[in-house]
């Protein structure tokens, strides 16, 4: 159900970009009407689309970690909507 209503709400979007200005101003009205009601943000439709993409890289260190890495990382993640994780080698 909530795909269905999100595709609706990115065809409506799309169809905002009509030449028609009076179909243009219909459709993003009622996109905007149905992202009310289903509480939805443009950053959700965004996000929508998006598949995740695994990256794996590799930091090697001693074993005295520096501890501003794990910071970095960390803050690094948190603001790109990803998992940042550390394996220690055995």
């Amino acid at each position: 159900m909530e795909a269905n209503i999100k595709d609706r709400i990115k065809k409506l979007l799309a169809l905002g970009r009509s030449p028609n200005p009076n179909e243009a101003n219909y459709a993003i009205l009622k996109a905007k009407k149905l992202m009310v009601e289903y509480k939805f943000t443009e950053r959700d439709l965004l996000r929508y689309d998006e598949k995740p993409i695994k990256v794996d890289s590799n930091i090697y260190y001693t074993t005295r970690r520096e501890h501003w890495m794990t910071g970095l990382a960390d803050v690094i993640s948190e603001n790109n909507c990803c998992v940042f994780y550390m394996i220690t080698p055995p």
